[in-house]
């Protein structure tokens, strides 16, 4: 078999070209400065492979521009004549980029209907033809000599080789225009004449910095240039001896308060090394300290130390390893404390190697303490894994919004102590939706649905059958008496916010052989996630919307197993919750329930996990005990809209 050695020869060539002139100094940081000024000052924007002696020259940037009627289309001002750099166009200036290199993707800023102009000289010695790779969020037009080579509008994000066409060039001067076009949301572009991403300008760069490793091998330099790596100290070029931009980028990456206010007038005042390697202090301690506290905000000994009282008070004799968790824990808390003093104390960068393996530690003693529950006599868990899209609809919207999407996903288990040991019950053959599980108490068997039909299967993956065929059928839910309960929206009537897109599913019930269908719930709009509490009676949502504000009307329901007596369970005339998902009754209180509060608009389903109690309240966060994580803390009812866009950590389940 014969091999090319070709590319590897050209990457060892170039790598040779641009390490001629390295030297390693006394720290790292200078000598990449060095290094990096003297490429920067050799190196041609855009002058990649692919364009031979041809020179691409700098781009320059305007807008963005507001789109009239025709959007797209539009006539914007740098398509109506002559460009010409040195002169506002369409009252916009041309701006150098010079930090724009060929091969990447760069980002940009733009409203909603707004195009964004870029354009460049390249100057061939020839008369030639080379391809052009381009790529846009969203569409795009480019022009080569006032001729339209590129036209495609589409709704997308930036990327390599979206677009190719021949740039047709002339001997000399080669005017290329481009025009990215932002419908909403992202907006940015990407251009090279190398099929292959990634500039030659970054594979020098890569090399450089692969001998900077080598050459500065311990723990603490190798730290800090992840660190200046990561905040982009190094990443677009400046002009040689220029150390008040590099002190600017390493004062505006300081993180803490205290330290960037020491660090910001220093980095104005900067005009050598000395005064550049002050600001980086104050940035390398304000990263130490990030980490350091990062580290321990996660170590939260005191909930841990509750949690190991409230088992051991609780269970007593059933939980007897209360007194080596105890001393396990206090030993750890000690030599954890110590150790981040000491970082923090003496900065000591190194030290930060240890903390890796002092957060495994800390896991590891966590689920010791936690797992140890006399409760958790069961050895699996039972999950939903989904692999791409999350497979959530809108809060408005029932599960039937997911039927007939290509989801891969699968229903499956965990082992309980080893959760990287997972089994699948249920994959269907095809891609589709697989949800809505529901558990049957004896452990044996379980409801799901898919692509509108509600089925049931064996805990060991047999006995798939399906139980409820009738249109659109999800959520189902196992009833005492053996028969089911699921959403259908068979009566199909529709949101009225929607114009009649989403259909409505309400509750009904059926034999466990899926005849005898009957429906429970008139509702003009939405029910969800019902679940049978310890009464016997079933607890569900119900969305209302007349004479309410829809946004904030999600009302906890129950009734009997046969559509008598529903009733309010909690959050009445509420307007807080917007929305409860998945609520379940904590088991042995008849009041007590968890539940997902999340928005109508924004975040599809997930939001804060919460814990209420019907009794003492059920009015808004009258009856709300904690949210989880919110220790001590008073649960407040925000009024909102995207009641969760800023919210995290999120959580789908209880």
């Amino acid at each position: 078999m014969h091999v090319s050695l070709r590319p590897v020869l050209l990457l060892a060539l170039m790598a040779v070209s641009v390490l001629a002139d390295y030297a390693k100094r006394e720290t790292w940081q200078e000598t990449i400065r060095l290094a990096l000024e003297e490429h920067y000052a050799q190196m041609k924007p855009g002058n990649e492979t692919g364009a031979g002696d041809t020179q691409l020259g700098v781009w320059y940037v305007a807008g963005p521009f507001e789109a009239g009627k025709e959007g797209f289309d539009f006539v914007f001002p740098p398509m109506q004549g002559e460009i010409d750099v040195t002169k506002p166009c369409g009252g916009k200036p041309w701006v150098a980029k010079p930090e724009y290199w060929d091969g990447e993707v760069y980002m940009m800023q733009a409203g909603t209907r707004c195009a964004t102009f870029l354009t460049r000289i390249i100057r061939s010695p020839k008369d030639q033809t080379i391809t052009g790779y381009f790529g846009s969020d969203d569409g795009m037009k480019a022009w080569l000599n006032g001729k339209l080579i590129v036209s495609h509008d589409v709704p997308r994000g930036p990327g390599p080789n979206q677009e190719t066409a021949p740039l047709e060039l002339k001997q000399g001067d080669n005017r290329l225009l481009l025009m990215p076009f932002n419908n909403s949301g992202g907006h940015g572009f990407y251009f090279s004449t190398n099929q292959r991403p990634g500039s030659r300008e970054r594979q020098q760069r890569d090399a450089l910095w692969r001998r900077v490793r080598q050459d500065f091998p311990e723990p603490t330099p190798l730290q800090e240039i992840e660190w200046e790596l990561a905040d982009g100290i190094w990443s677009d070029p400046w002009r040689a001896g220029d150390f008040a931009t590099l002190a600017g980028r390493y004062a505006k990456a300081t993180r803490i308060d205290t330290f960037q206010q020491q660090a910001t007038p220093l980095a104005t005042a900067c005009k050598d090394e000395a005064g550049l390697a002050a600001v980086r202090r104050l940035y390398h301690l304000s990263r130490l300290t990030e980490d350091v506290g990062n580290v321990r905000d996660g170590m939260d000994f005191a909930a841990l130390h509750r949690a190991l009282t409230d088992l051991s008070t609780r269970y007593g004799d059933r939980y007897p390893q209360a007194g080596e968790f105890g001393t396990r824990l206090a030993a750890f808390e000690q030599r954890a404390t110590s150790l981040f003093t000491a970082i923090l104390e003496r900065h000591d960068v190194q030290a930060l190697g240890q903390l890796p393996a002092l957060s495994t530690e800390w896991q590891t003693l966590q689920r010791d303490v936690l797992l140890a529950n006399p409760l958790l006599d069961f050895t699996q868990v039972l999950f939903v894994k989904r692999q791409g899209s999350e497979g959530l609809p809108a809060n408005w919207q029932g599960n039937d919004r997911l039927h007939g999407q290509r989801l891969t996903n699968a229903i499956a288990t965990f082992e309980l102590r080893d959760p990287e040991k997972e089994t699948v019950i249920y994959q269907p053959e095809e891609p589709m939706f697989v949800g809505d599980v529901d558990l049957h108490w004896d452990g044996d068997r379980m409801l799901f649905s898919t692509n509108g039909t509600v089925c049931e299967v064996r805990a060991d993956g047999t006995g798939f059958r399906k139980v409820v065929t009738e249109v659109e059928s999800y959520d189902p839910c196992y009833l005492p008496d053996g028969r089911v309960l699921f959403m259908s929206n068979e009566a199909q009537h529709a949101v009225p916010c929607v114009s009649g897109s989403d259909y409505v599913g309400n509750l009904h019930i059926a034999n466990a052989d899926g005849t005898g269908i009957r429906r429970l719930c008139y509702d003009q709009d939405n029910n969800w996630n019902p679940s049978v509490l310890e009464n016997g009676r079933v607890l569900y949502t119900r969305w209302e919307y007349t004479d309410s504000a829809h946004y904030f009307a999600r009302v906890l329901m129950h009734m009997n197993p046969d559509g008598t007596n529903q009733m309010e369970f909690y959050g009445s005339n509420s307007y807080w919750p917007n929305s409860m998902f998945y609520a379940r009754q904590i088991p042995g209180s008849p009041t007590k329930f968890v539940a997902i509060v999340s928005g109508h608009h924004g975040v599809a389903r997930a939001g804060e996990f919460v814990l209420f109690d019907a009794a003492r309240d059920r009015h808004e966060a009258g009856g709300a005990i904690q949210k989880i994580p919110g220790y001590g803390k008073p649960v407040e009812p925000v009024i909102l809209d995207n009641l969760i866009g800023s919210v995290w950590p999120r959580f789908l389940h209880p």
